[in-house]
């Protein structure tokens, strides 16, 4: 059965455990507009200099992932 629960619902455990949760949902949710957008998220908001922003934007990118996965085409 594919995983479809929300992103935020599977991130929490690891919202949790961050130094700063709130600027961690922040980042997070501004990856996925980013995302929603259209836009390469890679030039758009990546930064290598904030690790709890970039734990976040790992985590967006890895429920979108997961839920594109459970939308593919199973020819």
């Amino acid at each position: 059965m594919p995983d479809t629960r929300l992103i935020g619902d599977v991130a929490e455990p690891r919202v949790r455990l961050s130094d700063d949760p709130r600027w961690f949902r922040t980042c997070m949710a501004r990856a996925l507009a980013v995302v929603d957008q259209g836009e390469d998220l890679a030039t758009a908001v990546w930064t290598a200099v904030d690790p709890v922003q970039t734990a976040a934007e790992i985590e967006a990118l890895a429920g979108l992932r997961r839920l594109c996965s459970t939308r593919k085409d199973t020819k």
